[in-house]
């Protein structure tokens, strides 16, 4: 693994963890709301895993997050961000893609399908408007900051590289405004989605079955399981490498 930097449309720094591999198909790992390219160990452990089985993968930190540029966070920014993650990845000769992504990556992933992806693989996704209230709870002085500033910071407990996160009263209004037939008629490649029931997988969930999916697409349930599926990743490894395996040239 080595770390890369590439820069945004703004040009200013995002940095990446790339794994060379001997496949022609790289996989992009797309992290999700309050994160970074660890995705609390999860990423490390399914690039690793992806990368023994011959992909090449991509993680990075999207403005705003990790070790990537500081900035308000909202959905436009991130899916300019993916684009030019893609793009680095063209430019290295890689003309066939595939997204795993977690949580609000999902969301971020559906919107930027262009024909060199093969297939998606989300877990925890936002596959539909969610309240921002089910995601995270403002306290009376970040309200107060939202409402003055049009962004707040939320506290990051357990993150490698920063304390607080900036998010933009657009990635609130995102969330809650997600247009789902319109975002999904898009959608013609097979995709894999993995739910738990508890906590916030409860309503995310609900979004997913009200879908018609794509042909050869599977939604996958994990009894028990929140949105971290920390407790179930060995199984969830094991199924997103075969789902990768048969659905990759």
């Amino acid at each position: 693994m080595k770390k890369i930097t590439f820069e945004n449309a703004k040009k200013q720094p995002l940095i990446g963890c790339f794994y060379a591999g001997q496949r022609q198909t790289a996989v992009i790992l797309v992290h999700g709301f309050l994160s970074n390219k660890r995705s609390s160990g999860r990423f490390d452990k399914i690039a690793q895993r992806f990368n023994t089985i011959g992909y090449p993968v991509l993680s990075f930190d999207f403005g705003g997050c990790g070790e990537s540029v500081d900035m308000p966070i909202s959905l436009q920014s991130l899916i300019s961000d993916l684009e030019v993650a893609k793009a680095v990845l063209r430019s290295q000769g890689y003309q066939k893609l595939v997204l795993y992504a977690h949580s609000l990556g999902g969301l971020v992933s559906l919107h930027c399908l262009d024909e060199d992806v093969e297939t998606v693989i989300l877990t925890g996704p936002v596959t539909g408007p969610v309240p921002f209230a089910a995601i995270s709870q403002l306290q009376p002085e970040q309200t107060e900051c939202l409402a003055q500033k049009g962004y707040y910071y939320e506290r990051l407990a357990n993150d490698d590289w920063r304390d607080q996160m900036c998010v933009s009263a657009a990635m609130i209004n995102d969330f809650e405004t997600v247009d789902q037939q319109q975002l999904w008629q898009a959608v013609t490649v097979p995709v894999l989605i993995i739910h738990g029931t508890e906590a916030e997988e409860a309503v995310l969930k609900q979004n997913s079955e009200r879908l018609t999916l794509p042909s050869g697409s599977k939604l996958v349930v994990f009894e028990g399981a929140d949105h971290g599926f920390f407790e179930q990743f060995a199984a969830i490894e094991t199924l997103v490498s075969q789902w990768l395996l048969e659905h990759t040239n």
